[in-house]
């Protein structure tokens, strides 16, 4: 079984600077860590949880470490995306995939032309007939104790990819897409249509014409190539209820020192330095009432 990485370290994390860097604890020594991963990773990055990281092997990087995992509730999870396409190779080639078994990989990084648009998708398979199949593979690290959802933050490129499968599908290309759940635990996967309401509603259009699936795939801290614990359930009746522009929100906000405010006919408010709460409704135009809330002026 191939081995990912030579030198896998522990450390422990202790914040995020920016998108693509941590900082962390390692033996007593704050280091920085180039983060392979742009998502959000709300449910993961808490202060004190473990980090795997490995030494950079680029001699110019900014950082000395590159993180490739984390851990949540005792279980390890891969967040180096730059190797999702080598884990979705070998589970295709092993044949670990249900249903998938008469595929396998002839190449990488693949680009298709139709009326003038280029997409670059990251597999093709073929098959013994010799039909072609091009694959979109992305890795899912936002989960619940069974479920798993897609994006974790607003993905147009997302949609795009979604909707240039469906239409090389209706040319006559066999297409999909690969959703690697990083836990094991997951039983049902879902776009997150909390995060991206196009994205979920452009899949829920387009699911039922490709070739796709979402497996949770089982890591331990050698980070060889992973098993397949199961193929995810598609609960796709929940997006008929639940994904729409509309419902009971909750926002959050934080003041970091005092303020005197004017609030409308309240006149002048003192506000102390602390978390504020405000709860609100909206029977449509949910998006858009969020985003009034947050501007400045108004």
């Amino acid at each position: 079984m191939k081995v990912l990485y030579d030198t896998i370290l522990k450390a422990t994390y202790t914040g995020r600077p920016n998108r693509f860097v941590v900082t962390l604890d390692l033996n007593g020594e704050s280091v920085l860590a180039h983060l392979p991963n742009p998502g959000r990773m709300w449910e993961l990055l808490f202060t004190g949880v473990t980090m795997y990281i490995v030494p950079h092997d680029k001699p110019d990087a900014k950082t000395k470490y590159r993180v490739v995992g984390i851990e949540r509730d005792g279980v390890v999870i891969m967040l180096d995306t730059n190797y999702s396409n080598d884990v979705a190779q070998h589970l295709i080639e092993n044949k670990l995939i249900p249903g998938w078994e008469e595929w396998r990989v002839v190449r990488r990084e693949y680009t298709v032309k139709l009326h003038g648009t280029s997409s670059r998708f990251d597999l093709l398979l073929t098959n013994d007939k010799g039909d072609e199949f091009l694959l979109e593979v992305k890795s899912c690290t936002l989960f619940s104790k069974t479920g798993a959802m897609f994006p974790d933050a607003i993905t147009e490129r997302g949609r795009k990819h979604l909707l240039h499968l469906k239409e090389l599908q209706n040319e006559g290309y066999h297409t999909g897409v690969l959703f690697l759940v990083q836990w094991d635990r997951a039983q049902w996967f879902l776009p997150d249509y909390h995060t991206d309401l196009e994205f979920a509603r452009t899949f829920k259009e387009v699911a039922p014409s490709l070739d796709w699936k979402a497996v949770a795939v089982t890591w331990d801290e050698s980070f060889t190539m992973p098993t397949v614990t199961r193929e995810c359930s598609y609960p796709n009746s929940i997006l008929d209820t639940e994904a729409h522009d509309s419902g009971v929100y909750v926002m959050v906000m934080h003041l970091d020192h005092d303020l005197d405010l004017e609030i409308g006919s309240k006149g002048m408010m003192h506000f102390k330095a602390g978390y504020y709460m405000y709860v609100g409704s909206a029977k449509a135009n949910l998006t858009k009432r969020i985003e009034r809330h947050k501007r400045k002026r108004k």
